[in-house]
């Protein structure tokens, strides 16, 4: 990649770069992203970081208490929230059911095993579903994600009882 500022004189037939680092920044620089971070800053400054915190304790408590009620979802990892952050990782059927059916009523989670495959296959599964909860996340958006595992564990075992096929987690 060549271009912008990395060059300090360009002919039909030659270029003569400059110095490092401007020599390996092609291209415009990025005003977009650093005006992002600036406004992404500006509104950080302007939280109160208790009542963020409370927030997402708060979520927290609520995605993990409605992970017990449906059967046979398993959360990896601490279930006291206290001992968490606002990040939940579950397994419950297959990853990729799980994420496709709550990515069709705009719920997005990541799936798979995180980069982190040894602690994942210590909990005795290859891959789980991770829900990242933030400040402008709200109890209706745990709902939404809850009551599509919710359908999807009931369907799974409707399906089986039609079949006969044993449902396992």
């Amino acid at each position: 990649m060549t271009g912008g500022q990395m060059i300090t004189e360009a002919t039909l037939g030659s270029a003569t770069f400059r110095p490092p680092p401007r020599r390996f920044e092609a291209g415009t620089p990025p005003i977009a992203a650093a005006v992002g971070l600036g406004a992404a800053l500006e509104w950080m400054r302007s939280l109160d970081w208790r009542a963020a915190q409370d927030h997402e304790r708060h979520l927290t408590r609520h995605l993990l208490d409605g992970l017990r009620s449906i059967s046979g979802a398993r959360v990896l990892g601490p279930l006291e929230t206290e001992k968490r952050r606002g990040v939940v990782t579950f397994s419950i059927f297959s990853t990729e059911d799980v994420c496709r059916h709550l990515d069709g009523r705009g719920v997005a989670l990541r799936g798979g095993h995180h980069c982190a495959q040894p602690p994942v296959r210590a909990f005795g599964v290859e891959s789980a579903a991770r829900a990242s909860l933030a400040l402008y996340k709200t109890d209706a958006d745990i709902a939404v994600l809850l009551d599509g595992l919710d359908d999807l564990a009931s369907s799974k075992a409707s399906r089986a009882r039609r079949n006969r096929i044993p449902v396992t987690g």
